[in-house]
């Protein structure tokens, strides 16, 4: 088999494929060069504002999982994570994430739930941890980086909102890929150490 170059796109799928043997169900997935689609929630028509305009801003995937306490993840997706530390354009992608993508979505998302003729869904809606997550592909320095994607991302987002948030670290071996996942946050609180246990379990 030939070798490969980790992209964006494989990240994308890396997670996609891990996440879904570990029980999450995709609910939009944003690919790189890739058809983006409408947002697919159990009991909610494809009518009922699913959809996104052409240029408007969305996540590159978006992700379910049922449980006691039901969990969304809002993703970034990137290859390289100085896609998302970029100072020279003003950190400008990060800024616009934490600002724009991931309050429009939690509101849209919850929104959308609330009209599903899904009833166990519904019932849950008032439990579901909308969490906001990055995943970037791994490098020598990665974890310096990290810090200071930190730090940016706690400076831009609504830490009210969001107090924390996750970073899903694409590893390649060979040709082998694993993810790693780390919660980062600024107060750790009972609710990230459970957190950090569910996602110790794998993702």
């Amino acid at each position: 088999m030939r070798d490969y170059n980790l992209t964006e796109s494989i990240c994308h799928q890396a997670v996609v494929v891990s996440t879904k043997l570990n029980g999450w169900t995709e609910w939009f997935s944003n690919p790189t060069a890739g058809p983006w689609k409408r947002i697919g929630i159990p009991g909610v028509s494809s009518l009922a504002g699913t959809g996104f305009e052409q240029l408007e801003k969305r996540p590159d995937l978006m992700l379910y999982h049922k449980s006691a306490k039901p969990k969304v993840l809002i993703i970034e997706c990137k290859d390289k994570i100085d896609k998302l530390i970029d100072s020279a354009n003003q950190n400008d992608q990060i800024k616009k994430t934490c600002q724009e993508v991931l309050p429009n979505m939690k509101t849209r998302l919850y929104k959308l739930i609330k009209t599903s003729e899904d009833k166990e869904l519904v019932q849950s809606l008032n439990s579901i941890n909308f969490i906001p997550g990055y995943v970037i592909g791994d490098s020598k320095d990665i974890q310096a980086k990290i810090s200071e994607l930190n730090k940016l991302h706690f400076k831009f987002i609504d830490k009210s909102v969001f107090p924390y948030f996750i970073i899903m670290i694409v590893k390649k071996s060979g040709l082998d890929l694993r993810l790693e996942t780390q919660i980062n946050y600024e107060t750790q609180t009972n609710e990230i150490k459970e957190l950090e246990k569910f996602f110790q379990t794998g993702i």
